[in-house]
């Protein structure tokens, strides 16, 4: 990731006054020696990849499919626009998430207004809520609604996920020969899969392509394109390196369905 270095700051550390006890992941441990996991992605190459691919659709609607909490997607994606000649549109959630998070964190980017980052105008009926208000008044010359993104669909990219999909309704006269880019996690548990049957129907009623998943017509379930996501765990090789110079006296497995691994391995 971006921030490599501090990771690597906090292994030096350990190294000079070893844990007695290292709680540590173990996603993606194999399962056996003869187990071949999918290459890491580096998210230099997410960037590169969905640059090319953004390039591809000039003129036309891109909507980009990541965790709104990923702020280095974000800082990725952000990127991705300007060198598209595009501008990022979160949605208000994400927006107010991120007027939060930067109070927290100075480096978190937030940059709304008509130069940088805008924040989609859902349209709605309803009384604004508190927090709806506090971000408009916070940036009120940074809302983009769907008049404006129909006008001009090439020049933003689009953060929507499954759960905005409702949205695409409005923004159906711009949707035609447009691009979802699918650029977050896989599926995990069956409902996240049925999840994304109907986010694929959602794309195809709206005339976009996809890249990122697709669902196969055999089984039903979704297959993930890599290049357009970067895992944010370490592979075994990198886990087995932090172990061995952690030289804990007890290493504690978590979140991980092959916690003997380690034992095998180490």
């Amino acid at each position: 990731g971006a921030r490599g270095r501090e990771t690597e700051a906090f292994l030096r550390a350990m190294e000079l006054r070893h844990p007695d006890v290292l709680l540590v992941e173990g996603t993606r441990l194999r399962r056996s020696d003869a187990d071949h996991l999918p290459p890491q992605t580096s998210e230099a190459e997410v960037r590169a990849n969905a640059t090319a691919k953004v390039r591809e659709y000039g003129g036309r609607l891109v909507i980009a499919d990541f965790g709104p909490r990923n702020i280095e997607r974000l800082t990725t994606f952000r990127e991705v626009a300007r060198e598209s000649d595009r501008q990022l549109v979160v949605t208000a959630k994400d927006a107010y998430l991120l007027h939060l998070l930067r109070h927290v964190d100075p480096s978190v980017p937030v940059d709304f207004g008509p130069g940088g980052m805008r924040i989609w105008k859902e349209p709605s009926v309803r009384q604004p809520l508190a927090w709806q208000e506090r971000i408009e008044a916070a940036y009120p010359d940074a809302s983009m609604d769907a008049a404006e993104i129909i006008a001009a669909p090439g020049r933003v990219v689009l953060c929507f996920s499954f759960f905005d999909a409702n949205d695409l309704v409005d923004l159906r006269r711009a949707t035609t020969g447009g691009l979802w880019l699918y650029s977050s996690s896989e599926a995990h548990g069956e409902e996240q899969e049925f999840d994304f049957v109907r986010l694929q129907a959602w794309i195809a009623w709206a005339g976009l392509h996809q890249v990122g998943f697709r669902v196969d017509p055999a089984d039903g379930r979704p297959q993930f394109e890599p290049g357009y996501h970067a895992s944010g765990h370490a592979t075994e090789s990198e886990l087995i390196d932090l172990v061995r110079r952690a030289q804990a006296r007890v290493i504690v497995p978590v979140h991980s369905e092959t916690p003997g691994r380690y034992q095998k391995i180490l």
